[in-house]
């Protein structure tokens, strides 16, 4: 829904009454600016992460009150406001992709589901409960700023992937099932439990590439398990610093015994597409290639992480290696050495498919 231009204008002038408010209360506390208001840190209030060692917390109204506006000319988008935040600089002596990858370890060991903008690799949306948390993380590796706001509601999340897709060509939605699992069943018995629909994993690429960005880009992996014991899998690699996209698209057969997951492929091929204006779209596919067949054997558990989670189906190779097909290891100390697949929450979640 667009808003009209005197909606905007007001829009606009609140912002700048905002803005001014802020700058008439550093004036009134200059006397104060000399004090020491830029310590060390090491856990955030606002996520309860440990933060990496070397890193400082600004304090001062001024930045607080600057961060809250900036964080807002995004949260405003998904219908909510900043009700607090934190303004942390991350230490210049760290390699910066070694401090991003320090970041999002303690964001998973703390419990949070990490949602990056795919169309603005330096913010991330953090999901635990009942709690949103927007994060910004500086694509400057000299500042290396990074602030935390606490939304003040439930932010709409589905238009993280509308605004990536709204209005360009070539993107479609796959109409596949989402899976719903009972909770009335054991969670570690497949014996009358079914694992049919659609299952997602996306994970955050950080390649140091000048060390400007903690999501560089993104890989979403997709389970589908019909009803008639065939499978689908896609896996989609947008990489800002890559030319192309990556797209691996798989079929064939599954079958559950107990707690055991066989896949057995049946066609497997890997195509290279060019991007579109350089964007997270789809341009004009370059060259298609046959994949070997990798038959592989999960065991699997299915959990309940509760509200702001919900189900995730847990798969651990028997071989304890990892397959070409689920890539690296999710991160996570209860199941170590294991894949995580999560209930999308709609088919906005789902990966974007070239149009035929």
């Amino acid at each position: 829904m667009y808003k009209n231009s005197d909606h905007l204008d007001q829009q606009h002038t609140l912002d700048l009454m905002k803005i001014a408010s802020i700058l008439l209360m550093v004036l009134i506390s200059l006397p104060l600016a000399a004090q020491k208001k830029v310590v060390p840190a090491t856990s955030s209030v606002i996520t309860g992460i440990r933060l990496p060692s070397g890193t400082l917390q600004d304090k001062r109204l001024f930045s607080v009150a600057t961060a809250d506006v900036f964080l807002e000319t995004e949260t405003k988008n998904f219908g909510v406001e900043v009700s607090s935040a934190e303004v942390f600089k991350l230490s210049p002596e760290a390699e910066f992709k070694t401090l991003n990858e320090e970041v999002i370890k303690s964001f998973i060991q703390s419990e949070w589901k990490i949602i990056p903008f795919t169309n603005n690799a330096e913010y991330s949306w953090l999901v635990k409960g009942s709690q949103y948390v927007i994060v910004y993380l500086s694509g400057n590796s000299k500042s290396r700023d990074m602030y935390f706001g606490l939304a003040d509601g439930v932010p709409a999340l589905a238009t993280v992937a509308e605004k990536t897709n709204a209005g360009i060509p070539g993107t479609a939605q796959p109409a596949e099932v989402i899976a719903q699992p009972q909770a009335s069943q054991p969670v570690n018995s497949f014996g009358g439990l079914s694992i049919k629909g659609t299952w997602l994993r996306t994970s955050s690429i950080n390649p140091y590439n000048g060390g400007r960005n903690m999501d560089y880009g993104y890989t979403k992996r997709q389970y589908t398990f019909q009803e008639d014991g065939t499978y689908i899998f896609y896996a989609k690699t947008w990489d800002m610093s890559m030319e192309n996209i990556i797209l691996r698209k798989e079929n064939g057969k599954y079958q559950l015994a107990g707690d055991k997951l066989i896949i057995t492929p049946a066609q497997s091929i890997i195509e290279t597409w060019s991007k579109k204006d350089g964007a997270d779209a789809w341009g004009n596919k370059l060259k298609s290639e046959v994949l070997p067949f990798e038959n592989s054997s999960y065991i699997l558990i299915l959990k309940n992480y509760g509200e702001g989670i919900g189900w995730n189906l847990i798969m651990t190779p028997e071989s304890r290696k990892q397959t070409q097909r689920d890539g690296a290891y999710s991160v996570n100390s209860e199941f170590p050495n294991s894949y995580f697949y999560e209930i999308p929450r709609d088919s906005s979640y789902l990966i974007d498919l070239p149009v035929k």
